[in-house]
Order: structure tokens, then sequence, then C-alpha cells
């Protein structure tokens, strides 16, 4: 991927902080502030502080500041607020910086959307090859004596399980959405006594902060079935043995159900501090959220909040995300320090839930299957439509336009079918819109073309206004596609939430299975710290579901994986209640089993993949419950070359009862690079395997001493680690490189794993590129900034500007200096600032300083106003615009990577009112926009 600073790409992942760049426009932004350790608190003062500070600026016509949540807690004091109000260019940045300059003041970060990590699909299944066994109501029984769950045989849960460890006397707070926990697989009820001790909705059903005015509306219930991905998640944690084998891995632990979603959209971050601190103050043994936001450095105000209760003592773990694959795609809190974060492995068997169906035309009734979809509400029978009776037309695919001439059907009685490839030009869900804008309420999808078991099945959401929406496999799809187009009044019965018949298929997944699921987000995290902490199963995950669809569905995620990571940290817990949240986090890392890579495909990598990707591998629970070694560290970070430590050191613990001797050595994990070889500026990404393309099986070479030790029971040994050499990679492609520094015990008993990651090259080196930030002309009345053409060799441009007194704009004679912004990077860099220069080159103003490179808009531009700015002389100026290079010393302007503007000057005319300086224009003034 390419990080480019463009107005689109902010609009798409800032929130509550105006993108635009206009005079005289409403602006809002949203500001977690935490006070100082010393500070009193007093928010309406500081808030009158704010207000006061901003007020006393002439870029701000009218402001407002209002309150949003108060927190005073050992783990962070402070609140946040909105700021609002009137003025011109008042931007995020700007009014972050006079809220941070403010005595008591720690920090100040802009409040920023967080969403489930979304459960990961295709626009659809095939349904060849779906052999294997069957479940359906009648064979369940025997099923489940025979087989245990699949993703609890794959890390040992089953054995322990059949010990008898099961979670019990631990309680488990989970974050997510609503859960409908009203079914007896999740415990019908909640209250001292029940499976759910404590449940809390700290936002209600209509709260979205996408939308503005949105307000979160508390109570004591977090029950909700307007969403599926809260109660799949409680289920994977704790459901009791149910239906199709289903049972969370910590079945008898206890559970603290914590809504932060409403029914639709996203939460803002310092609802999630809020809840976060309290869950932490109730006592709860463990959190888990599957939730995240877009990839940050890890002062954000969440990661810092979930770190210190990490470091406090309480287990809580968070979603990779699921943005891989690539390098550096970890999402926010996940790449706090101390954080752990899961990443997701796929299920080595692959669940079909469906729910069965019937179409009869004139001759005969057949059966299909079909998985329902986010609205289940089909008539009981209902007839069909296809725009095209060409099952491949791409007219098919729903994404429109349809011809004016088409003949559209009863939209009350019928339901289109949708056939579509894996690639269509339009995605599912703009195919719903687009069919609902037309007046079409129900749907039925399918893919074209066979499914494998990597994919799995789809759960299709719906989309506002389809009312029901479900997918066929692909046999189903085209059979039914063909019987309509031979008998167009054929009918179609489906059932509905209150009658129906349900089975699931089980294919083994001989592709993927006990790999790392391709969408599972890759480190290290942008401060070069080994990410993640290590991986459970997520892919073709089967749990509990709102009854109204059934009660079970299959999704995947790295939201699945945290849920089952949480469980086995219970199981843990259960047995060795002495351990606090450190050792439960360190033990889980380097008792996993590290992976193989695989890219998804039948293609057999010969190496492991790259810890950057999988972190410690695949969690073992039994191993981690029964180890007799604990290592105190999760995993070693030898960050990149011009900071790599000259050793890294860890301790090993013999808490078993007898002597032990262990052997140390170093195994190798892929290497690769993050950098495209086509674009230095440019991410590497599985798009045409090309990231699966650089991984290669070339290592660093490890001292580690000592090579052999024998630890007494109770006792600890000091193990040292340093790089000895480097793979032999392209410095300039950004290589990293990593492994495992393994412990065997000579007896064959124990056995560990230390992940660690490098970076074989200086972070300082990585190229950025600022050459598209170019001088621009803006035009007030317009709104736009548009590049100057200037010829080589030609003179400076000329701003010949009416100025209009003191505190007034320029007149708008549609021509004022501006700088469109553009920086691009392969990876995320942390500042960039805008300058204005004079003739000699000399910084005159700083015009601006973003702490994230995502921050306001994409161009800057000079309107006249004055005020406390310095007063700025007709004469020659250029734009600087520049990022501080990754690991670069922010204090000085030596570690910038910047692009100065050509020359322009700024004149005069002489309608000018006010000019300083007597009638001169020498001491003229121009504020800054920002």
């Amino acid at each position: 991927m390419k990080f480019v600073l463009s107005l689109s790409l902010w609009a798409s992942v800032s929130c509550l902080s105006s993108t635009a760049l206009a005079a005289k426009t409403p602006f809002d932004h949203g500001f977690i502030i935490e006070y100082e350790d010393w500070a009193q608190e007093d928010s309406n003062a500081l808030l009158e502080n704010v207000k006061s500070t901003l007020s006393s600026s002439t870029l701000v016509d009218v402001v407002d500041v209002k309150p949003r949540l108060e927190i005073s807690s050992s783990i962070f004091r402070g609140i946040s607020a909105n700021v609002t109000g009137m003025g011109e260019g008042v931007t995020g940045s700007l009014v972050q910086s006079k809220i941070q300059s403010l005595r008591g003041v720690k920090s100040v970060s802009p409040i920023r959307l967080l969403t489930v990590s979304s459960p990961i699909g295709n626009d659809g299944f095939g349904g060849a090859g779906l052999l294997g066994r069957t479940w359906g109501e009648e064979g369940l029984g025997a099923r489940q004596e025979e087989t245990a769950f699949s993703t609890h045989v794959m890390t040992g849960v089953d054995k322990l399980h059949a010990a008898g460890i099961k979670g019990k006397g631990i309680t488990i707070a989970i974050m997510d959405t609503g859960f409908d926990y009203k079914q007896d697989a999740l415990g019908n009820a909640i209250g001292p006594g029940n499976k759910v001790t404590y449940g809390y909705d700290w936002v209600g059903d209509d709260y979205d902060a996408n939308k503005e005015g949105t307000v979160a509306v508390e109570d004591d219930d977090p029950y909700a079935d307007c969403s599926i991905h809260g109660t799949h998640v409680f289920g994977i944690t704790g459901a009791n043995p149910t239906k199709f084998g289903v049972t969370g891995v910590a079945p008898e632990a206890s559970f603290e159900l914590h809504r932060v979603f409403g029914c639709e959209g996203s939460v803002a971050d310092d609802v999630a501090i809020k809840a976060s601190i309290a869950i932490y103050e109730r006592g709860v043994d463990i959190i888990t959220a599957s939730i995240g936001g877009a990839p940050t450095y890890p002062d954000d105000a969440w990661a810092v909040v979930v770190s210190r209760i990490n470091q406090n003592g309480t287990y809580f773990q968070i979603a990779a995300g699921n943005a891989g694959a690539g390098y550096y795609t970890g999402s926010k809190p996940a790449v706090g320090i101390d954080v752990p974060a899961i990443g997701a492995v796929w299920n080595t068997e692959t669940p079909y839930y469906f729910w069965n169906g019937t179409y009869q035309s004139a001759n005969e009734t057949k059966n299909l299957t079909w998985v329902p979809g986010g609205r289940v509400d089909f008539p009981p029978s209902f007839n069909l439509w296809a725009a095209s009776s060409d099952e491949s037309d791409v007219i098919n695919t729903g994404c429109g336009p349809y011809p004016d001439d088409i003949v559209l059907p009863d939209f009350e009685t019928t339901a289109v079918l949708v056939s579509r490839a894996f690639v269509s030009p339009c995605f599912g869900s703009e195919a719903q819109d687009y069919l609902a804008s037309l007046g079409f309420k129900y749907a039925l999808f399918y893919i074209t073309q066979p499914d494998d078991p990597v994919t799995g099945p789809m759960f299709r959401d719906a989309s506002e206004n389809i009312t029901a929406v479900g997918n066929l496999p692909a046999a189903d799809g085209a059979a039914l596609f063909a019987a309509f187009q031979e008998d167009p009044n054929l009918t179609v019965s489906l059932g509905s939430s209150s009658h129906y018949s349900d089975s699931v298929v089980i294919q083994p997944n001989n592709i993927s299975g006990g790999r790392v699921t391709d969408y599972s987000s890759w480190g290290p995290t942008l401060d070069g710290r080994t990410f993640p902490t290590y991986s459970a199963p997520g892919g073709n995950i089967l749990s509990t579901f709102p009854k109204r669809l059934g009660g079970f569905g299959q999704i995947s995620g790295t939201s699945m994986a945290t849920p089952f990571a949480a469980g086995v940290a219970a199981l843990m817990m259960q047995q060795h209640p002495d351990w606090d949240a450190a050792t439960i986090r360190n033990v889980l890392a380097t008792t996993c089993n590290p992976m193989q890579y695989s890219d998804n495909s039948t293609t057999v990598y010969d190496f492991l993949a790259p810890v950057a990707q999988q972190g410690g591998g695949l969690v073992d629970a039994y191993r981690a419950v029964n180890t007799e070694v604990v290592i105190d560290v999760p995993s070693l970070s030898f960050n990149d070359t011009a900071n790599q430590p000259k050793s890294l050191a860890f301790k090993v613990k013999n808490i078993g009862s007898t002597a032990k001797t262990f052997q140390l050595s170093h195994i190798g994990a892929a290497s690769g690079y993050g950098i495209s070889s086509s674009d230095a500026y440019t991410a590497t990404n599985d798009t045409n395997r090309e990231l699966s393309s650089t991984l290669q099986a070339v290592y660093a070479t490890l001292d580690i001493t000592p090579s052999e030790v024998t630890i007494a029971p109770g006792e600890e040994s000091t193990i040292t680690v340093s790089v000895a050499s480097l793979p032999k990679l392209d410095g300039a492609r950004l290589p990293f490189y990593g492994g495992y520094i393994a412990l065997n015990s000579t007896d064959g008993t124990q056995s560990v794993t230390v992940p660690y990651t490098g970076i074989a090259t200086s972070m300082f080196d990585l190229p950025i590129d600022t050459s598209g930030s170019v001088l621009a002309t803006y035009n007030f009345t317009s709104n736009n900034a548009t590049a100057l053409e200037i010829t080589a060799g030609s003179s400076p441009t000329v701003f010949d500007l009416t100025y209009q007194g003191n505190n007034s704009t320029f007149v708008d004679n549609g021509n004022w200096p501006a700088v469109l912004v553009s920086i691009n990077s392969a990876v995320m860099f942390h500042t960039y600032k805008i300058d204005l220069l004079n003739s000699t080159g000399d910084v005159f103003l700083p015009l601006a300083n973003f702490t994230n490179y995502y921050e306001d808009g994409n161009n800057w531009y000079l309107d006249g106003t004055d005020g406390n700015n310095t007063f700025l002389p007709e004469g020659e100026y250029r734009f600087r615009v520049g990022a501080f290079k990754i690991y670069g010393d922010e204090n000085t302007d030596e570690d910038l990577a910047a692009t100065i503007s050509e020359p322009f000057v700024i004149k005069y005319t002489a309608d000018s009112v006010g000019l300083p300086g007597s009638n001169s224009t020498g001491n003229s003034t121009v504020a800054l926009r920002r």
C-alpha cells in the first residue's frame, strides 16, 4: 500500500476532526485530555481555559467547549470534550496544540473511531466438493461423542477439558457489540450465580459515532440481537456444549458482557477508554476486546490505557487486526506496549452452517441449502427474478445499472437471484444498495465458481433497505438459476426465524488449515517491537449467533481468534492462580507451536512463517497449562540496524520439581521485504503473491549464551542473545528477519521457543517522498487549491493581495498563496510539518506541525488575517513541506525529509487598507491557515 497524504485518505481515517480548509466555516473536533499527575482535577476550569485560549485567537469567531466523558482513576485522569464553533481554518491540530500548551495538561489525543475487527469473508462460496460429515439435528449426539471441536484439537483445549479444566473460578469480561445471551448455550440470564454474572450497555441501540449528534445511552442490559459479532465472540470463549459440537474454550468461567457498540457503526475511543477502566476497576481476571482502529504509534490514548491495565496486573488482550498481509498493519490499541495482540489461524476443518429450503417447479420439488444473512424475513413462498438468462452476464452481479427498458418484478413477492464471480465489478453490499434503490426487498446471492475450504461459507449482512438476504452454495445457486430458466414461475421456500431446519457440513481444510490466515495483521509495531504476540484459531469458526438467525453461524477474523485466546488464558489462570498478566502473556507466547508459511493456495513453502506474521505461533493450551518452564518475556525485539541493541537477555525459571538441563538453539523463520520492487514508496502486499514471493529461507546468525544450562527447581538462569550477522538482503527494500530461540530439556519433557524480530536496515534511511507538495493558488469562493504550472527559469509567481486592515482577511481577488501537501512513504511516519521560508532559505514562520500523518487537510493557504502572527513583509517566500524520518529527532530539521516549493512573491495593492508601518507595505501581516 502507499500512504499518501491526500484529502480522500484523511477523510477515511480521521474522525471528529475537520479536513476542510475553508474560511468562515464550522469546526467540530473531539479530544481526550489527560491531566498531569500533579494537577488538580477541575474539568470545568480546564474547559473554560480551553475556550478562553481559543477565543483569543483571531482565527476563531465563535467557540463552544462541551464535556463528553470524565475519567478519574489510577489508570487515567482526564476528560474528553468536543470543541465546536465558527472560524477560518480552525483545524484539529491547531486546537490540539492550544490545549496541549495549557498548564496541567499531560497529553491530548484526537478522538478516533473504532470498529469491531470485522468478520472476514468473500462475496460467496462454492458448493462443489462439500464432502465429509454432515451434522443434522438427528445425528448430533453421535458426532459429539466421536470427535472434539476441531479448534480445540488444534490447540490442546480438548485435553484440558478431558482433565476437567474448563475455566472455573475465572471471570472474563468481553467488550463487544450487543449479546444475545438469552439462549441455553449462553446462560439465558444475567446476575450472580449465572454464567453471565454482570452486564452493561455503555451506548444503546441507536449509538453510532459516525453519525453527527449521536448520544450514548447507558443501561444495565447488554442484550441485543441486531448484530452478530458479540454473540459469536461470547460463544467462542464460553458457550455451554450445544448443537454441532459448539463448545466454548472456557465454558465454566464466569462472564461480564460489556456492550460498547450500537446496532451499527463505530464507537469513539473515549467511550472505549471509559469502559475499559470501569471493567478493570471491577476486578475481573481477563478483559478481551476484538476491537481496533487504524495503525498508530503506541502513544495513542486507548493503547496507553490498555498498556497500563496490563502493567497493573490485569490480562487485557486485543485483536491484532484484519489488515494483512503486509508489514506494519497492526491495529490500535493492539500495538500498545505490553498489550497481548492476537493473530488468526485457519481452522483445520471448515464448517458450513446451513438452513434447509426447497424450490417447487411445475413438475417437482427439490431441496436446497443456504446461509441466512443479516435479516431473514423472506415470504413463506416467493418467486425469483434474474436480470439476464445468462448466468455469467455481468448484469446479474447486481452492480447495475440495469437498462432503462428492463421489466422489474413485483418486489413484494419476488427475490432477485444474484450470480457473481469471486471478483465482481462491485462489493456485495454495494449490489444490495443498488437493488434496494430499485425497490427490491429480497435477495439471494451465489458465486458461480466452486470454492475451496479456505474461503468457507459467507455470512452476508443485510443492507439498510433490504428486508432479507441469503447466500447459496455454488451448486445450489446454479441449479436454482437453471430451474428458474426452465420455469420462471417456480417458487422458493426458505423457512423463517420461528420455523427452520438447519444443518452443518464439515469439510477438512487440507490447504491452509493450521496456518496463519491471509488477513491477519502483521508487525512489527511502528516503533519496532515484535507483533503479534501469538496466534489462535480465527478462520472459519463455527459459534453462536443470535437466535433469530438460527443460533449458529460461521465467520472469520482476528475477532474470532481473540476470544479463543481469552478462553485459553482462563484455563491457565484456573491452574495457576498466582500468575499475573505478564506471566500469562509470556507463557502463552513461548509455549506456542511455530507454523509453516501458507499463502492460502496449494503451494508448499519449506520455511516457517515470519514472526512478524505469526508471533509466537499457534497457541498450545495444553503445553501452556502444564509447562514447567517460565520465560520472563514474550519475545525479543532487535529493531533496526541503527537502534539494534548489542544484546538482549531473558530469564528462564524452572517451576518443576526436578532439575532440568536445557539445550539452546536458533530456529530461523522467513525473511522478506517490506517495500515493493516496483516502487520505493509502496509497501509489499500479497496481491498477485508479491509479498509471498519476497519470503525466503535466509536467516540471521545469533550468539546465544550459554548454549546449555541446568536449572534447579525454583531457580532461574539468564540467557543472553545477540545478532552475530544479518541475513544477506537488499537494505533498500526494508528487509525483515526473525526466528525463535529454542529451549529443549534433555529429558524430552519441556520445550519452549522465544520469538524475535529485527529489521535489517536503518529505518531512518527509508525514503519519504514529499515532491508532490507544490506551490498552488487558493480560491476562496470555490474553496479549492490548484497547482500552479511553473516553467523552468520563469520569474516567481506574484500574488497581488489587497489587505483590508487589522483582523481582516485579504479581499477575494481569486489568488491566495497555497501549497498542496503530498507525502508518500511505504511506512507511516510520526510527524510532518509545514514552514514558510524567506528568500535566503531560512525558516521565517513555522506554519504547522502534525503528529499524525493522516491529520487534517491537504493544502495550506495564506489569506491575510493578522493577530498574534509575525509580520510578513512584501518579498519572496517558499513553502517547505517535510516529514521527519522514522526514528529521527523531531527537534532538529536535519532529520526532516522535505520539499521546498517554487518561490512566490507577496505584493500589496494600492487598495490595501491599514497596512502596518505608516502606509508602508514593509510590515504587512499574513495570517496562517491550517
